[in-house]
């Protein structure tokens, strides 16, 4: 019969929609946050995955951050499609008193930022090849703690600079030069690992080539960050 079918056919849908949402389920079954690290350079640290890999069925998922030394550590894990997605501070729930009262807890907020690194164990997670996203930043596998400098980036000289992409975009190196004269003013890159194009770093020149300003970001939603010359010297020494 029609109804039959139609019955049949709800059933179907209603165990394979269970069955999926299992599938892709997940939870935090153990963490670790390293102690504050605030003797690092804490402006240069950019956000990154240190470690995931797959044992059985329990991914080992450690990332590290930069983030205000009193934060409070409460993280939660979902997923959707490609995208694994973390949240450090979840809400906590809410506490009552004896009268039925909220009781709400302190917000602590130093004035000073630390680096940590997190380690995680999930379940639900079925492969490593995910989009990572931390409290809506993307994170992506980096060798270094610290930002490439700008001096670090290697150029290829027989590419020309000061180009665009097919939407109008700038990309790559740029260059701009005081007025009549073919002395560099400014060197800026704008990096296309970053989806749109973003400038990521600029440095910037006097007339007699010195260089008189760095700043940079470590990461796409990130403000521009100014670095003193003589420390930024003194780091690509080290």
């Amino acid at each position: 019969m029609i109804i039959d079918k139609y019955i049949s056919m709800r059933l179907s849908f209603i165990v394979f929609f269970f069955v999926s949402n299992s599938l892709f389920s997940q939870e935090i079954v153990d963490y670790a946050l390293s102690p504050c690290d605030i003797n690092s350079r804490v402006q240069l640290i950019q956000p990154r995955i240190v470690t995931r890999y797959l044992k059985g069925d329990t991914l080992f998922l450690a990332i590290g951050f930069r983030e205000n030394c009193g934060f409070d550590l409460n993280p939660g894990a979902s997923s959707k499609n490609d995208t694994l997605s973390l949240e450090l501070s979840q809400p906590r729930p809410a506490v009552f008193d004896s009268l039925g009262n909220e009781v709400y807890e302190d917000v602590i907020i130093t004035m000073c930022d630390c680096c940590f690194e997190l380690e995680l164990s999930l379940i639900g997670i079925k492969d490593t090849n995910f989009v990572l996203l931390v409290n809506g930043f993307e994170f992506v596998h980096q060798d270094k703690s610290r930002i490439k400098l700008p001096d670090e980036y290697v150029f290829d000289k027989s590419k020309p600079i000061n180009q665009g992409n097919k939407d109008g975009l700038r990309v790559g190196l740029w260059r701009t030069y005081f007025e009549g004269t073919k002395k560099v003013r400014t060197e800026t890159y704008f990096d296309e690992e970053w989806k749109d194009p973003i400038r990521r770093w600029v440095k910037v020149y006097n007339r007699k080539g010195e260089l008189i300003s760095v700043r940079f970001r470590t990461h796409p939603q990130g403000i521009m960050i100014d670095l003193g010359v003589e420390e930024y010297y003194r780091i690509l020494k080290e």
